[in-house]
């Protein structure tokens, strides 16, 4: 009778021990480099295959033959066949006068009153400027800001999305390459660049 007791006590002593050595295994795969944390990423399904498991509603696991997703427009070759404006290699379209707008004359004075403060670092938190003459797409916000270029030649013009779409450049709102923007960016080299909130 004790010798059944000890078999008995061992048998269930293996299985909780080989229950706990999977446990740990599995925890380990978990915390292995993050790997187990990704949402999706499964070991024993090959990126490179072109069936993706399924799940069905009743759990079991079917296969779809999908062909994989065409790779995204910021690795495409962009078109600039209608730009009016020339991207350099390194992607810097220079923005010229010609696409930014004149301003009226009692914005000018409003705007030279705000530079000579700005100057003397007097100006209002609403009015900035800086050195910054090369500006992602991103990086304008026209729903809450004003954005003015103070040429060399002590003029004000204003930055606006119309007049920069003339520019026909595909990669700025609503262009064909909108997606491949972050490969780019516009030069107002000739600019002292300023923004006002609204």
């Amino acid at each position: 009778m004790r010798l059944k007791k000890i078999m008995v006590l061992a048998s269930v002593a293996f299985v909780a021990g080989y229950f706990l050595a999977c446990s740990d295994s599995a925890s380990t795969l978990e915390m292995d480099d993050g790997i187990g944390n990704i949402p999706g990423y499964n070991p024993a399904w090959s990126a490179s295959s072109k069936e993706t498991p399924e799940s069905s509603s009743s759990g079991e696991v079917v296969t779809s033959s999908t062909t994989p997703e065409p790779s995204s427009s910021a690795e495409q070759e962009i078109d600039f066949g209608d730009s009016k404006i020339q991207v350099d290699g390194s992607g810097v379209a220079v923005i010229t006068d010609e696409y930014m707008e004149a301003v009226s004359d009692d914005e000018a004075l409003e705007l030279d009153d705000l530079k000579q403060a700005f100057d003397y670092n007097e100006a209002p938190s609403t009015f900035t400027g800086g050195d910054k003459t090369r500006f992602s797409v991103d990086d304008f916000d026209f729903s809450k800001n004003e954005y003015y270029c103070y040429t060399e030649s002590q003029e004000w013009l204003g930055i606006t999305k119309e007049k920069l779409q003339e520019t026909k450049l595909p990669f700025l709102w609503g262009g064909a390459a909108y997606n491949a923007r972050a490969r780019f960016s516009l030069d107002f080299d000739s600019c002292q660049i300023f923004i006002k909130k609204k």
